[in-house]
């Protein structure tokens, strides 16, 4: 394995600050409280796998690089993504994954007026989605994920 090179709390602030990720922002991404997410952040405690696992997810960065080795921050173009959703976190389709950060990018850059536009746009939509689907699950083109 790499040389450890840095601490967890000290990539994590690393990562947060790349991705321009608030601890707020990353307590809504991976269902973990802010008092905890607060304690990673001063380097109070280090997260077990499960957690870490989330937090790498929520950040786009590799798990490994996040703990402080000396490896790529993020894992190559053809790894798979995680998402994070409903307290789980499971793997998504590479293109899917592109298309989430392109559209966390567009709604930060938006007012708070505007993200509640979208946000509004995009519940209708899924509602649309919903009815046309009612077996569930997330449509990505042809694949579906459930």
């Amino acid at each position: 394995m790499s040389e450890k090179i840095s601490t967890f709390c000290e990539r994590l602030k690393e990562a947060m600050d790349a991705r321009n990720i608030r601890q707020a922002d990353l307590v809504n991404l991976t269902n973990i409280s802010k008092g905890v997410i607060n304690s990673y952040v001063k380097g109070r405690y280090e997260p077990k796998e499960e957690k870490l696992t989330a937090i790498a997810a929520a950040l786009n960065v590799s798990e490994t690089w996040l703990c402080g080795y000396d490896v790529p921050m993020s894992e190559t173009e053809n790894a798979p993504s995680y998402a994070v959703t409903h307290n789980k976190v499971r793997k998504i389709p590479q293109k899917t994954a592109d298309n989430a950060r392109t559209l966390l990018e567009i709604f930060y850059n938006l007012s708070f007026e505007g993200q509640i536009l979208l946000l509004a746009e995009a519940v209708k939509l899924s509602r649309q989605e919903a009815e046309q689907n009612p077996k569930g699950g997330i449509s990505n083109g042809d694949n579906k994920l459930g």
